[in-house]
């Protein structure tokens, strides 16, 4: 059993791809840890009963952005979409490990 303390998913992306095909679409985003990859985010859901077929992963780079006249900038964020084999029985409220 892999120790999954050091990796998190940190939320549900709601995306169109996602929602398109609406509860019976395939396809689900989430924004995860930088440090994980294809083979860790396969393997999370694995121990969570659910069967993965593929996973892409995006970097989102961090945005200049001005706020109140300063600069500053939007923290960059890694995006992993995920396709399940089967949706029946899942929710969008899936229980993430807790942050240490």
């Amino acid at each position: 059993m892999e120790d999954f303390s050091q990796f998190f998913i940190k939320k549900v992306h709601i995306t169109q791809k996602s929602t398109a095909g609406g509860d019976t679409s395939l396809f689900r985003s989430f924004i995860v840890d930088k440090k994980m990859t294809k083979h860790h985010i396969k393997r999370y859901f694995k121990l969570m009963g659910m069967n993965v077929i593929t996973v892409n992963i995006v970097n989102i780079p961090a945005k200049k952005k001005v706020f109140n006249g300063k600069i500053g900038f939007r923290s960059s964020r890694k995006k992993a979409v995920v396709k399940f084999e089967n949706i029946s029985g899942f929710s969008d409220e899936i229980e993430l490990l807790p942050q240490n």
